[in-house]
């Protein structure tokens, strides 16, 4: 497999039909949102970020695919959505006025690598977000996945304050749907819902992060 960094964010991987062996991968029998190609996917995307850098998780990226002999040429080019730039002026402390988009989807992901970090964003976070919010575990990191594309965000307000909450306690954000469905078709469910608002109020009860 061969990694060609074409631009900042633009990322070619051309991999010989040896290579797709390897991967136990037939691309004339990969069907489109199947499992079996979001899984090829994520591992191209893993081995992409550990040996470039290139994170392909942190905005809307682009896949292109072409037949290269026996094997086959992928380019990834990642396009930053309005919720990223959100977020990125929320973690550099600049004053802004947030808006959700009106068309799409603006779902993210962020993970946290400590419980008590989770636990300090859980409790700083309105119910009402929780409410229509999912947490998982995946390899070790808790997955908090939430759809700012949501009426419940109409408010400025509210996604500009969760955002901040979100982007100060956890480690990183993606924002890209091929990392959701992985989460959720093999990370474990911890909580959701009305069960994510009752872990809400057993934290506080408990008086997490008070003596922080």
């Amino acid at each position: 497999m061969r990694i060609e960094r074409l631009a900042e964010n633009k990322v070619k991987v051309t991999l010989t039909g040896d290579d797709l062996s390897g991967f136990d991968i037939n691309v004339k029998k990969l069907s489109k949102n199947s499992t079996e190609l979001h899984s090829f996917l994520f591992k191209i995307m893993e081995t992409i970020r550990e040996e470039t850098g290139f994170n392909p998780y942190s905005g809307q990226i682009v896949i292109e695919a072409q037949s290269v002999g026996d094997g086959i040429s992928i380019t990834i080019s990642k396009i930053e959505q309005n919720i990223t730039k959100t977020i990125e002026k929320v973690r550099n402390g600049k004053r802004i006025r947030a808006r959700v988009r009106e068309s799409g989807s603006d779902v993210c992901t962020y993970y946290f690598d400590s419980f008590d970090a989770l636990c300090e964003a859980v409790i700083n976070i309105a119910p009402s977000v929780h409410k229509t919010a999912a947490l998982y575990k995946l390899d070790g990191q808790y997955c908090y996945i939430v759809d700012f594309d949501n009426a419940l965000f109409k408010s400025g307000g509210l996604l500009c304050e969760t955002i901040s909450v979100l982007a100060e306690f956890s480690v990183r954000c993606s924002v890209t749907s091929m990392q959701h469905l992985h989460i959720k078709e093999h990370g474990r469910l911890i909580a959701e819902g009305d069960s994510l608002v009752s872990m809400y109020e057993g934290l506080l009860r408990i008086g997490c992060g008070e003596n922080n």
